[in-house]
């Protein structure tokens, strides 16, 4: 009768183990970890050396790799306002450049001053990982 209880213990034990590893696999996959999985894109309004009107958009070096893109050259960046309606859409080369004077690989998107007035999210098109970011309100 022992040996029945003791049993039941570990088949318990062991169920237990079995759902918390596949909560945390979940966790993990969805992007429930450390880092979030989203607002990896640094969006900043900026003037061109042009003197035209863009967004700056950066994303961190670990993803700025052409596997991420599944190695298309090109990808989508899409900006929209606080309702969800697409304000901005360009094509990109992937991965983004580097360029003296911005710490941080980054591509740069034209946008007048009415479509920056409404943009506060932007996201990137044709990645595996969630690459999206606000763009912080005028300073």
């Amino acid at each position: 009768m022992q040996d029945s209880a003791a049993r039941a213990k570990w088949v318990t034990f062991g169920v237990l183990l079995a759902v918390l590893g596949a909560v945390v696999l979940v966790l993990a996959l969805a992007g429930g970890g450390s880092g979030g999985g989203g607002d990896r894109l640094v969006l900043e309004r900026s003037v061109g050396r042009a003197g035209l009107m863009e967004i700056v958009a950066s994303v961190p070096e670990a993803l700025n790799k052409p596997r991420v893109a599944r190695g298309k050259r090109s990808v989508g960046l899409e900006c929209k306002d606080g309702t969800g309606q697409v304000i901005l859409r360009g094509r990109h080369q992937w991965p983004f450049i580097y360029e003296e004077g911005y710490p941080l690989p980054h591509t740069h998107q034209a946008a007048s001053e009415g479509e920056l007035e409404r943009i506060s999210r932007c996201r990137v098109i044709g990645t595996t990982e969630k690459v999206e970011g606000e763009l912080g309100l005028r300073g």
